[in-house]
Parts: structure tokens; sequence; C-alpha cells
């Protein structure tokens, strides 16, 4: 019966000890507003989205994401949203972002650039995302960013 206990507390302190962050995703969209032509305008105003969504176990205490480094450019976290799942791109195609989970789906909104943080973690990743739970500071990586179908809006 000890044993048992024993074993029982060790998996409840292994699952209370774990990351809260189980799953990134990254993607990236061309996007070209209006319909001025560009030697109109004298240049291009293509730009490219950035749609960031994390998964995060339900039961987790709240995290404080800080910093995103999308291809050695750093930005701050404007705004987290929670969404449903599963999660998809309307424009121009519906297409399939984050598949159905029973985990909660934060969406991060990129704010002004920022440098990077002083103990950055040198990764050949693609995308990171630095959070801050329970105290301690964590990291999550993506070795690559999906790329959507451009998108031309008016």
């Amino acid at each position: 019966m000890k044993v048992l206990f024993l074993i029982s507390s060790l998996i409840i302190a292994g699952l209370a000890s774990c990351q809260p962050v189980s799953k990134f995703y990254v993607y990236s969209q061309e996007h070209t507003p209006g319909m001025i032509p560009d030697e109109e305008i004298g240049g291009s105003r293509t730009r490219t989205d950035y749609f960031i969504y994390v998964t995060q176990t339900v039961l987790s205490p709240r995290i404080e994401f800080t910093r995103i480094r999308i291809e050695n450019q750093w930005y701050k976290v404007n705004t987290v949203d929670t969404l449903g799942s599963p999660v998809y791109s309307e424009q121009p195609e519906k297409k399939l972002l984050v598949p159905r989970t029973n985990n909660l789906v934060l969406q991060l909104n990129l704010g002004d650039t920022t440098s990077a943080p002083l103990r950055a973690a040198s990764t050949n990743s693609k995308a990171s995302v630095y959070y801050i739970w329970k105290g301690k500071d964590y990291t999550v990586s993506s070795s690559r960013i999906i790329k959507l179908s451009p998108f031309l809006g008016l």
C-alpha cells in the first residue's frame, strides 16, 4: 500500500511540474491590401502577417507570455486571445490551423519590435515563444513557419 501511494505521489508531482504549453503553431501569410497599383504609391505594400497559436493544459496556472522571436526578429506580445478549437483560416481559403483539442487554444498577437532578452536561448528554430510560469522562464520553439496562401484584400 505504501508503494502504491509513493508511485501515485510521484506521478502527480511529475504532472504538476511539466510545462503547461503543449503545442506551438506558427503560420505566415503575405497580405497585399488595396487596389492601387504599386507604381502609383512608390513601391510594394505587401506585408507578412503572422498567426501564432499555443495550446495550454486547462488546469495550469496563469502564464505570462513575454516575447516572441520570428526569424531573428523579436516582438513583444501585444494580446492573448482564448479561442475554441479547431481553428481555421478563412482567407483566401479555409484551412485547418489548430486541430480539435481538449486544451486551451491561445492566439498570441504580435506587438512592437523589441530587443532580445538578456538570456536568450541560441537556437536554430524559426520561431520561439518566451513565457513565465510559476516564476520561472520557459521557451517553446518551432523549427518551421508554415506559409498560407497569399491574401489580396481590399
